[in-house]
């Protein structure tokens, strides 16, 4: 049976709640593996953004600089001794930025 030895996990940067990186990190310390969160940015997160559509406490989360706050996720689970290694992906459509 393979070990588990890396976990991606794409952060929602809208909320500050994070359970998929809260998991990552347990099963980041059962198996001993590294973790990599991914923050992608695309037209539509800013116009969702900009447009009001978002409640207060996610626009007051989304940062200008998405690549800093990806980082701010990352830190608690570096200090918990967690190799975290971080990617911020923008592209619009999505899905041409993530194959490139």
């Amino acid at each position: 049976m393979n070990r588990i030895s890396d976990i991606l996990v794409v952060a929602n940067p809208l909320i500050r709640d994070q359970p998929a990186i809260r998991k990552a990190a347990t099963l980041a310390r059962w198996f001993g593996a590294e973790i990599e969160l991914l923050i992608c940015d695309t037209r539509n997160l800013w116009q969702a953004h900009t447009e009001g559509e978002l409640p207060a406490l996610s626009k007051a989360l989304l940062s200008d600089n998405l690549e800093a706050l990806i980082e701010e996720f990352a830190q608690p689970l570096r200090d918990d001794g967690i190799n975290v290694t971080t990617q911020f992906i923008g592209g619009d459509p999505l899905h041409k930025a993530v194959v490139s």
